[in-house]
């Protein structure tokens, strides 16, 4: 069985522009997990605070992965490939937001993951990088993980624990970040980390329109459920629907769908198979 993933994007219930975008756009990849310099993924969630957040975020997955497989191969690691393109991808939001008023201060956030994975061998590697709240999420043996740790103003509370979910999404700095590509930071700190994959592996790569709504024992029972075409459709309206949200004592009635919603799913080959039953979809 192949290298198998599905990508979605919705514009959510209360916006009218959808400012997300990523790569690649098709169901198809040019490249495959046994190439040299691997799958290249990426989420991109144009900031809409920063004005022009669809025109930053639409640069930066155009611009990464043009330049992280058309450098030369002078640059043979993976890492150095993807820094350096995120940092083109900067300068070139930094450039063009000097065209404009409506474009000054644009921005995006990024989240990037290369695969590479020998079937025959049945192990690989994952180098993600990132600048922002976009995260990637690993699902092994039935077991969600955050890979990626958000650049935000609450990331300090949420790693040391003091924060659930709930408390998280009602929480009035949840979408403070610290880091991004935007016109109005010179130098771009990157986070790049390296993580071992395993046959069966499920990889996540969302935006907060995603993560902010949907818990992640939701996300877990989705990924295990269904395919991965399935379990982006189904993810995208679970982050849509209403939803109940309890903390200190209170339970909040919440419509959904609050933000752009953007989510690629990708399934390693060996893994168990799913039951029929398994395939049943999580409202």
């Amino acid at each position: 069985m192949a290298l198998k993933f599905s990508c979605a994007t919705n514009v959510g219930r209360k916006r009218r522009v959808n400012e997300d975008n990523l790569w690649p756009t098709t169901a198809s990849h040019p490249h495959g997990p046994g190439d040299r310099y691997g799958m290249l993924f990426m989420v991109a969630d144009g900031m809409g605070g920063h004005g022009a957040g669809d025109i930053a975020s639409a640069v930066a997955v155009d611009a990464i992965p043009q330049v992280y497989y058309g450098l030369g191969n002078d640059y043979s690691e993976i890492e150095e490939r993807l820094e350096l393109a995120i940092q083109i991808a900067h300068q070139r939001i930094l450039e063009d937001a000097r065209q404009s008023i409506e474009t000054k201060n644009m921005g995006t956030t990024v989240v990037a993951a290369v695969v590479k994975y020998d079937e025959e061998r049945a192990e690989g590697q994952l180098c993600i990088a990132w600048a922002g709240d976009s995260r990637v999420y690993r699902l092994r043996q039935g077991q969600l993980e955050q890979l990626s740790q958000d650049h935000s103003r609450v990331w300090p509370l949420i790693e040391a624990g003091q924060l659930t979910w709930d408390q998280l999404r009602l929480h009035p700095e949840r979408s403070r970040i610290t880091n991004a590509l935007t016109a109005q930071r010179q130098e771009l700190p990157i986070s790049i980390r390296y993580f071992d994959l395993r046959p069966g592996d499920q990889l996540l790569l969302c935006s907060d329109g995603l993560s902010g709504e949907v818990r992640p024992e939701e996300i877990t029972q989705i990924l295990l459920k269904n395919s991965p075409a399935e379990a982006a459709d189904r993810l995208i309206e679970k982050a849509n629907a209403p939803k109940v949200v309890r903390a200190e004592g209170q339970s909040v009635a919440l419509e959904g769908g609050d933000d752009n919603i953007t989510v690629i799913v990708i399934e390693l080959p060996g893994g168990q198979p799913r039951r029929a039953e398994d395939a049943t979809r999580v409202r």
